[in-house]
């Protein structure tokens, strides 16, 4: 499968450091080419992108391989999608058809797929299980505070994480990390103080997250470069991108360099360094949930 390593990432984040001997965690930059057309998002595009981009992340030649390689036969997946500004997004049916297509082609049925915040009526359109609704009944306490899980985190014994790349006026990006823990709380809107630090890296240490979360692919075909996350006219790019990866912390930084060309290329001023402006970021580099230093990501464009 043929990718490249990108060029060093212009931005640098000192303050974050790598501990000695790390591995550089890999993240896949796909360029979905011709994703749009006239007629609207074209799935067969989509799809051959994100069959690229995990063959590259996993080093296999076929996408069954590479699906095997993080999913077992049995498992009962759930897709965590986001759904504030899907209707403006557009993308979501796209990639999450692609997605289930790809996985019944290597064995998984979609009675094995749990859509969370689908679009309405895809799941139907799909097949794919009912989502078991509500939350627990007791909080769970994960050190800067305490909510009630989402049941569904039951009900699946592996998620992919399908966020969108945002900015956010409180917490500085809303992707990888930010949409499987607050989109699988009761309370989220409790927990947006100081940035929203430390709640999505503590959330995210939590089994129910770290150990289930097996891929996280951000759906960067329009990017939401300013004034986020709410959607508005003017502040939306067809950057037409996949970034794909196991690791959320790198996905998310990677997602931020995207962010930061996409408002050079509007005239706009680049968001300031990481650890400043995406702080619950740097905790879960921090915390060794993942890497945001921007020079311990091997990013690949394919």
């Amino acid at each position: 499968m043929p990718s490249t390593r990108s060029n060093a990432p212009q931005q640098t984040n000192d303050e974050l450091e790598l501990p000695p001997g790390h591995e550089p965690s890999r993240v896949i930059r796909c360029r979905a080419e011709g994703a749009f057309s006239n007629a609207g998002l074209r799935n067969d595009v989509i799809r051959e992108a994100l069959e690229k981009s995990l063959c590259a992340l996993l080093d296999t030649h076929e996408p069954g391989g590479a699906w095997r390689k993080i999913l077992k036969p049995g498992d009962i997946l759930g897709v965590k999608l986001n759904r504030s500004g899907q209707t403006q997004i557009g993308t979501s049916d796209a990639v999450t058809t692609a997605l289930v297509k790809s996985l019944e082609s290597a064995g998984w049925s979609p009675q094995q797929v749990v859509l969370i915040e689908a679009p309405q009526g895809l799941a139907e359109t799909l097949g794919t299980l009912p989502m078991t609704e509500g939350f627990e009944r007791s909080a769970t306490d994960f050190g800067s505070g305490q909510d009630e899980l989402a049941l569904v985190l039951r009900q699946v014994s592996a998620l992919i994480n399908i966020p969108y790349l945002k900015t956010h006026r409180i917490a500085g990006l809303s992707g990888c990390l930010k949409n499987v823990t607050y989109g699988l709380i009761r309370h989220p809107a409790r927990f947006h103080a100081a940035n929203c630090s430390p709640f999505p890296a503590d959330l995210y240490s939590l089994p129910s997250f770290r150990d289930k979360c097996v891929l996280h692919l951000m759906d960067a075909l329009r990017v939401v470069f300013d004034g986020g996350p709410e959607v508005v006219a003017g502040t939306v790019h067809d950057a037409g991108m996949l970034l794909v990866g196991r690791d959320p912390v790198s996905v998310d930084a990677a997602g931020y360099m995207l962010i930061n060309s996409v408002r050079v290329r509007e005239r706009l001023p680049e968001l300031g360094p990481l650890s400043s402006v995406i702080p619950y970021l740097a905790d879960a580099h921090r915390k060794g949930l993942g890497v945001a230093a921007l020079q311990g990501i091997d990013l690949r464009d394919v």
